[in-house]
């Protein structure tokens, strides 16, 4: 608390120029990708995480599965998703909640984006698929004892590398 006012924070960061997908599942483990894009897309995919029931889908292919009917309002990323660029593929080697795993996904997107100094004080929209997750780390806080300290790992990564996660 001492140091907080030495911290400054930034209103007026720039987009980043991709865009960041985590999952997490306990059969497959861990997968981080990336999208390249502009910084206009950038920001029309971070305003969405203002938006309550918002989410992304990307561009269906024929002989694509049938998607599950959701809740909210679709917004078409009009990409395939052979577009995006594999950056993390690592198997589980612990079993616990699926939502436990997904923060996880979520925490190495972050790491990842964290090494790179030129993504420092940016903003970057992460795409990420378990609600309650993402409330979590929205609030920076979790009542479920197994999120806190992925919770606490994740936000020292944003403080340290100044982003705003969207």
């Amino acid at each position: 608390l001492c140091t907080l006012p030495m911290c400054t924070l930034s209103l007026d960061r720039a987009h980043a120029e991709e865009i960041i997908s985590c999952d997490a599942a306990p059969q497959f483990g861990f997968g981080v990708v990336t999208l390249p894009c502009s910084q206009e897309r950038s920001a029309a995919i971070g305003r969405l995480s203002e938006k309550r029931g918002d989410f992304v889908k990307l561009h269906r292919k024929p002989g694509d599965p049938a998607e599950k009917p959701r809740i909210g309002n679709p917004f078409v990323l009009d990409v395939a998703q052979s577009r995006f660029k594999q950056i993390i593929s690592k198997r589980a080697s612990w079993t616990a909640h699926s939502g436990v795993l997904e923060a996880h996904g979520l925490l190495l997107a972050v790491r990842y984006v964290a090494k790179t100094a030129g993504k420092h004080h940016t903003r970057v929209p992460i795409l990420v698929d378990a609600k309650a997750v993402l409330g979590a780390a929205t609030r920076g806080r979790s009542s479920a004892p197994a999120l806190r300290g992925i919770l606490r790992a994740l936000a020292a990564e944003v403080v340290a590398s100044n982003l705003l996660l969207r």
